[in-house]
């Protein structure tokens, strides 16, 4: 049996944060990863800049855009 809804509940849509960690390498090259968890994204950091080839790791609050589907085009004449 399906479960009653409130049309103005938006609880399965709560916003979440999200953690970006930046690596840079010797040779300049950036790399990336998103996550949910600041604890998460920060033992990860850690553990990156562990390597020797990592010159930074940074851990920093990101803000993702909503994806917006572009209005559709009818293609039939």
């Amino acid at each position: 049996m399906a479960k009653d809804k409130d049309v103005g509940s938006k609880k399965g849509k709560e916003e979440h944060s999200y953690w970006r960690v930046t690596i840079t390498y010797s040779d300049n090259e950036i790399s990336g990863r998103v996550f949910k968890d600041r604890d998460k994204a920060e033992s990860y950091a850690d553990r990156q800049k562990k390597a020797p080839v990592v010159k930074k790791a940074s851990v920093e609050l990101f803000v993702r855009q909503r994806f917006k589907r572009p209005a559709s085009k009818d293609t039939k004449g």
